[in-house]
């Protein structure tokens, strides 16, 4: 190892101590990206303004066919909702009307982020998108989107959800720092200590027994590459009924790129929304 890349690290882990793992949990990006697929799909901007809170930006993606439902869909950790949006573009030709926000820092939306102030910023759209749709949510998470998801939903009393869909989460805040620092033997010798850096308070595996009685359902591939699978599988054992797990294919960003997902998930939309529209 060079002399260079020795101090490059090292500058990195006094980072990392300085001001936390936060960085490795949050990657915004300020920048929206024009890319080919939204020059196929109608999106409208939308705000969520509320006192002593940053405004938020965000995407409602209308269906035009006979409306089956409303998704609001919360990305990953990196970028923001134009690079996102990919996974989720088609569901309106599929009869669902799809919103998504930048959490704070993100995008076009205000603030700095962090993890509880992510916590309420997808609480506030889920009052926001129900208030101006007059339907229950479906929420869907992926990736980090998931893990935010989760205590969002739980913590909500009597929340307008009708489901909750984890895909390719982590179940725990610590234990994905470690298995992330440990990838490098260097940084693997400060994962334990680095990995306390970040509050586990709002840990999805200790939120997700309390978003019952919504249906949740958790999405999992065996070759993700970014999340080990292990994830999934923890999280569903400490979900409350009624719960669902279903397998998928190809790597972490594969999510909804691959027909087969997007067959797995249109299944499982569908089915919410049938059992919900015979419960009313």
């Amino acid at each position: 190892m060079t002399k260079f890349i020795k101090t490059l690290i090292l500058l990195s882990l006094c980072s990392l101590f300085t001001c936390g793992c936060t960085t490795l949990i949050f990657q915004p990006d300020r920048n929206l990206y024009a890319l080919p697929y939204q020059q196929q799909i109608e999106r409208i901007d939308i705000e969520i303004k509320d006192e002593h809170q940053p405004t938020l930006h965000g995407w409602y993606l209308p269906t035009k066919q006979v409306k089956k439902g409303s998704i609001l869909f919360l990305h990953g950790n990196a970028q923001n909702i134009s690079t996102h949006t990919q996974f989720v573009y088609w569901l309106p030709d599929e009869g669902y009307d799809v919103y998504t926000i930048d959490y704070r820092g993100y995008g076009h939306s205000e603030g700095h982020v962090d993890l509880a102030g992510a916590i309420i910023d997808v609480q506030r759209a889920i009052a926001h998108i129900a208030r101006h749709s007059n339907d229950d949510l479906i929420v869907m998470g992926h990736s980090l989107g998931g893990a935010i998801a989760i205590p969002a939903v739980a913590s909500l009393e009597n929340p307008p959800v009708e489901a909750l869909i984890v895909a390719s989460a982590f179940s725990d805040y610590h234990k994905i720092i470690r298995e992330f620092l440990a990838r490098n033997l260097f940084t693997k010798l400060f994962s334990w200590p680095l990995s306390f850096t970040v509050n586990n308070d709002y840990s999805p595996t200790k939120w997700i027994d309390q978003t019952a009685p919504i249906p949740s359902y958790f999405l999992y591939s065996d070759n993700d590459g970014v999340i080990p699978p292990w994830h999934s599988p923890a999280l569903y054992q400490r979900a409350a009924e009624p719960k669902h797990i279903e397998m998928i294919i190809g790597g972490h960003n594969d999510f909804l790129a691959l027909e087969e997902n997007r067959k797995t998930l249109i299944k499982i939309l569908n089915t919410i929304t049938q059992q919900h529209n015979q419960e009313r």
